[in-house]
């Protein structure tokens, strides 16, 4: 439960600060990313010790994932060990993941006798098809770092000592990036997965139109022009 609050303050830390860009998960010390549930522990069954506020009170243990994927930034999960159970699906629900070589995956529920939970079911197929996210949630086998790279799991693999750094190197492209424009397109482009192709055209032009309300949208060309880097603000004009 401690952990939970931690992950949704963070979340709301993020989401309400406009310096904050990009959100970086990764597991405290060197054992391992997340190991999903604790077993010695149960989770608290008084709402009021597993929320933030009204806020997230009455949400399922597993909405976790939800808070991370729905957050209005960049989120990259470093992993820095293994991820196993409710971990995984916290690494799955962050936009990137980069990997140590010596992290590890697995869904590892069916090994508990349960089913997949924190959104293993819905992002998961997604990622790698359906049915090797069968294969890895059916047999709870675990992958090692290359296997997860080799299935699009991970955007890359670096030495343990440099994870952070490569992290951070990943992070800073989207940290300099317009704010604006990368939340409509990261919403744009996880909403496509149910959209037609008329819909997915309305909404870029619903938030193409957001976009030229921006100093960004003038900022961009500028700096093309002029041959420079952009510098991105995130402001809205004084007209909007």
């Amino acid at each position: 439960p401690a952990m939970r609050l931690g992950i949704a303050r963070a979340v709301d830390d993020v989401a309400n600060d406009d310096n904050m860009r990009v959100l970086i998960v990764t597991g405290a010390g060197d054992r391992g990313f997340c190991t999903g549930n604790d077993w010695s522990l149960r989770a608290s069954q008084n709402p009021a010790d597993v929320g933030v506020g009204n806020k997230y009170r009455l949400d399922p243990l597993g909405w976790l994932a939800r808070w991370v994927h729905q957050l209005g930034k960049v989120t990259i999960a470093a992993l820095n060990g293994v991820a196993a159970g409710g971990g995984a699906g916290l690494a799955l629900a962050c936009d990137f993941r980069i990997a140590a070589e010596n992290a590890r995956f697995t869904t590892a529920f069916i090994n508990r006798g349960l089913v997949v939970d924190t959104a293993v079911s819905y992002f998961l197929p997604r990622l790698v098809g359906l049915t090797k996210a069968l294969d890895i949630s059916l047999s709870g086998d675990i992958l090692d770092a290359k296997e997860m790279e080799r299935l699009g799991l991970v955007s890359k693999v670096v030495p343990k000592e440099k994870l952070m750094e490569a992290t951070m190197e990943f992070a800073a492209r989207f940290a300099k990036g317009p704010p604006v424009a990368l939340q409509l397109t990261k919403r744009l482009t996880y909403k496509s997965w149910t959209l037609s192709l008329e819909e997915a055209l309305d909404y870029e032009s619903y938030f193409q139109s957001i976009c030229f309300r921006t100093e960004d949208a003038q900022e961009g060309p500028r700096a093309f022009l002029e041959k420079r880097q952009p510098v991105f603000t995130g402001k809205f004009t004084q007209s909007t």
